[in-house]
């Protein structure tokens, strides 16, 4: 295997990175006892427990470790073999993760917007680790994103609400495409915005989160679109359309999107 000293180093970092990051990724049996959460990947080497210090399972942290450190040597051998830099690499991972946080803002402020014009009522609001609603305080329990709003009237206007989130982060992705050339923050966080709303559509329905580790385990937009009576089908095709319409011109038009107007 051709690794130098520094790509057993970096391979070591990343496992244990990864690991630890990782313990913060809800895996437990989907029957339990709900005082108690599971968190870690593909084992679960931490528990949290209502009322009591948070357990850690050193043997499965250990084997989560060799398994990311066998991943990404793997990973790192195939980059030396077909001469790719690991810091390009490692460059392009941190601006996937900038990115992904960036679209999640912009999915959980998009339920507050259009849940506060349908007439509901802000009670949390929570990014990562940091909760901005009731009052702001730095938390020990990690949210991809949580957006609670209340005391809508009709269905009509918690439909909205639902659709709020994935409808955003669509637009968002719309707007980019005119930006995509410009700079790769654009692209990526237009990808994001891409894939919000068909993983959100479809995955929960195969039991699966909508990010896959992450995320919510509802059809979210679809529940919202039949609260505000968009018929199935219609809905189906109006995520479908859009999706590949945005697929189009995020992977395959190269001219500037600003040629379409002239």
């Amino acid at each position: 295997m051709n690794f130098k000293k520094k790509d057993y180093i970096i391979t070591l970092f990343i496992g244990i990175i990864s690991t630890v990051l990782l313990g913060l990724v809800k895996n437990g049996p989907k029957i339990g006892i709900p005082e108690i959460k599971y968190y870690g990947y593909p084992l679960s080497w931490r528990a949290t427990i209502t009322f009591q210090p948070q357990r850690f399972i050193i043997l499965n942290f250990l084997i989560d470790f060799l398994f990311w450190v066998a991943i990404f040597g793997i990973v790192i051998f195939l980059l030396n073999k077909f001469d790719v830099s690991i810091y390009n690499l490692l460059m392009l991972v941190a601006l996937i993760i900038f990115c992904g946080f960036f679209m999640d803002i912009v999915h959980e402020l998009g339920h507050v917007l259009w849940g506060s014009i349908a007439g509901g009522e802000l009670h949390f609001f929570k990014i990562g680790f940091l909760e901005f609603y009731p009052k702001i305080e730095l938390t020990n329990n990690f949210e991809l994103g949580k957006a609670l709003l209340s005391g809508f009237e009709t269905d009509f206007g918690r439909g909205i609400y639902l659709l709020g989130g994935s409808l955003t982060t669509n637009l968002v992705s719309w707007i980019f495409t005119v930006f995509r050339n410009k700079n790769i923050l654009y692209r990526i966080s237009g990808v994001f915005g891409l894939l919000d709303l068909p993983l959100y559509v479809f995955l929960p329905q195969l039991g699966v989160r909508h990010w896959v580790l992450r995320g919510g385990l509802t059809p979210e937009p679809l529940l919202g679109a039949k609260k505000v009576g968009v018929p199935d089908e219609l809905f189906y095709l109006l995520v479908l359309s859009s999706t590949i319409a945005l697929i189009y011109l995020y992977f395959f038009r190269k001219k500037p999107i600003s040629l379409l107007f002239n």
